[in-house]
């Protein structure tokens, strides 16, 4: 008998789905066995346990599906082949397969009596709203005798189901979903095919931690890449601003350094122009100083003629200069006054400081 490769096996192992062996109706019998108060998790083993009882069979294998609590079994010898030259048939079963009943395989039977062709032989069969009654294999098309005898057994009226055409229908590829399958023809993997299961589980883990690694690496170099493309260009923003920044403070720094001249050419403008200092009064400015907002200016006064209180009164009255004020340790016939200048609010200013022209 040809076993299968143990590449062959394994692959079946992994894949869940061993190679379907259909099985000859003429090999495999029906029952229907009482699996009340059996917990399903244990019906397989009750239903090996019947059998075992109800056949003497010493290896059987099985299919089973339950109806309420009962369980419909179609099952099979599943002991060693005969040795050659003995003249009992070979098996057709395979180890590494699984046997399945070929009744399994058919397409839904219509309700009602017929007779169907199988891979050898004949069946009788008797359905009722998709449950089989009953059936009956034959090795040649049964005799009128045998129909007969066989809707007597089905509780039909021989007069009134003559016996119909045979039937040959096409196997599918699987069984229904309902079906359950007890085999000793699928053996367990050796140490060796385990090991060898465990190097490829170990390999392939192998390989999916280095694949991910290698994509977590990828998305990583990816994201720094971004951030330098984003800090380069911020990089860039940044030093085109402090370009800028550094045009406009120089020019705001000209007209700062600009502004206190041009306020402070106003204010003596404005007082020569009012006549606090001039050839006719014999008084003139001597120095002046400017420094946050504040001014400081000493005039030379003449000995004779100067009244103070109305020279103060007059720079009062002009509205440029406010809180002014008397600077004590003047030198003699000079005026040294501080005063702020009224109606500007202007930051402060380095000190500038000369003598009037």
């Amino acid at each position: 008998m040809r076993r299968p490769t143990a590449l062959a096996g394994i692959a079946a192992w992994c894949l869940g789905r061993p190679q379907l062996a259909p099985l000859s109706r003429r090999l495999c019998h029906r029952l229907v066995l009482d699996l009340k108060g059996v917990p399903r998790r244990m019906a397989a083993s009750s239903i090996g346990l019947q059998l075992g009882h109800l056949t003497g069979l010493a290896k059987p294998g099985y299919a089973w599906r339950f109806d309420g609590a009962q369980a419909e079994v179609w099952y099979w010898d599943e002991a060693p082949a005969a040795p050659a030259g003995s003249a009992a048939p070979a098996s057709p079963l395979t180890p590494g397969t699984r046997p399945c009943p070929e009744v399994l395989l058919r397409p839904a039977l219509p309700d009602g009596l017929g007779v169907l062709r199988c891979q050898d032989g004949f069946e009788a069969v008797s359905q009722s709203q998709g449950r089989t009654l009953r059936t009956r294999w034959f090795a040649a098309v049964p005799s009128a005798a045998a129909w007969q005898q066989f809707v007597r057994d089905a509780g039909g009226d021989p007069s009134r189901h003559p016996m119909p055409a045979t039937q040959s229908l096409a196997l599918n590829q699987a069984f229904g979903r309902a079906w359950s399958i007890h085999t000793s023809m699928l053996r367990p993997l050796g140490r060796r095919a385990w090991l060898t299961l465990a190097v490829l589980a170990l390999g392939g883990m192998a390989l999916f931690s280095a694949l991910s690694y290698s994509i977590k690496l990828a998305q990583r170099i990816d994201a720094v890449r971004q951030e330098h493309a984003a800090l380069s260009g911020q990089y860039g923003t940044a030093l085109t601003l402090q370009r800028q920044i550094e045009s406009q403070r120089q020019q705001l720094s000209l007209v700062a350094d600009v502004q206190p001249k041009v306020l402070q050419l106003r204010v003596m403008a404005q007082l020569a122009a009012a006549g606090l200092f001039d050839e006719a009064t014999q008084v003139s400015l001597q120095e002046w100083e400017y420094r946050n907002n504040r001014i400081r200016l000493q005039f030379a006064v003449p000995a004779e003629g100067f009244v103070l209180g109305e020279f103060l009164e007059s720079i009062e009255k002009l509205g440029l200069l406010s809180n002014v004020r008397l600077l004590p340790g003047a030198p003699p016939q000079t005026v040294a006054l501080q005063a702020t200048l009224a109606g500007d609010d202007l930051p402060g200013k380095p000190a500038k400081s000369g003598a009037a022209p």
